[in-house]
């Protein structure tokens, strides 16, 4: 599912920088920004993971678990990793809090 919408994406996007006027319309920006707003909701899916569309309760357990994993105090031993650690725990922390509220305002 994540490639149809990275696809879309691509085609959207191709279409902006070939045709710049046909896309000065309200409407097809609306679209443009729709698609990229689902691309970015796929890349969080994947940064956890999971399938696009996986329940919530699966998105908080998964996210739960590379939290344990990959969590900053976890790395004090080991200082030339922390940072990549940091990273990671704020990214998964991000995606996890972008598909909720995806899930929260009607996006299944």
């Amino acid at each position: 599912m994540a490639t149809i919408f990275r696809r879309i994406f691509q085609i959207l996007k191709s279409n902006l920088e070939k045709y710049p006027e046909e896309i000065s319309s309200r409407e097809n920006q609306d679209n443009y920004s729709l698609a990229n707003q689902n691309h970015k909701i796929c890349q969080h899916y994947a940064n956890l993971e999971l399938p696009f569309g996986a329940p919530l309760e699966e998105v908080e357990r998964q996210w739960k678990k590379l939290m344990k994993k990959y969590h900053p105090d976890l790395f004090a031993n080991a200082p030339e990793k922390l940072p990549d650690a940091q990273k990671l725990s704020q990214s998964l922390t991000e995606a996890f809090q972008a598909i909720k509220d995806y899930h929260l305002k009607g996006g299944k």
